[in-house]
């Protein structure tokens, strides 16, 4: 694999690969300053006939994880992926127990006093004049216009 061009989910060609370490692929990355980042190998995919590696994360994620030297923790590469043994998800607060029902976002919202988008439309709707309430729509993308009144 050493050697092989390597390329983001977006395409982009962000360096070339040179070497391997454990479950993770070595890439160098940069023309002039040039640096060394590991990627999971997990988030690649081997093209052998193309000699390429592709890495499922845009080059920005790519980009902005940890760099590397000859030596290096997986555990840090592991957490900034989000993958692998040495990532540990962080625990909830309010953890589920057995038996208890999965709730959403809005249901988890009440308890603190949150309000929900579809009361928050029904507020403004309901704060509308009534000249505004009435309104018509040409076509479907077209501007929405009040049909009586006007501003």
């Amino acid at each position: 694999m050493d050697g092989y061009d390597v390329r983001t989910i977006d395409d982009d060609k962000i360096g070339h690969v040179v070497g391997t370490k454990g479950g993770y692929v070595v890439v160098e990355h940069g023309t002039i300053l040039k640096a060394k980042h590991a990627v999971p190998r997990e988030l690649t995919n081997v093209e052998e006939a193309d000699r390429i590696v592709r890495i499922t994360v845009s080059k920005d994620v790519f980009g902005d994880s940890p760099k590397v030297g000859d030596d290096f923790d997986e555990r840090v590469i592991a957490e900034y992926y989000g993958v692998g043994e040495g990532y540990e998800a962080p625990e909830a607060e309010d953890a589920l127990s057995e038996g208890d029902p999965p709730t959403g976002a809005e249901v988890q919202g009440r308890g603190y006093d949150v309000v929900s988008p579809v009361e928050e439309r029904a507020a403004v709707r309901d704060s509308l004049r009534p000249e505004d309430q009435d309104i018509v729509r040409e076509s479907p993308g077209a501007q929405i216009r009040p049909t009586s009144g006007t501003r």
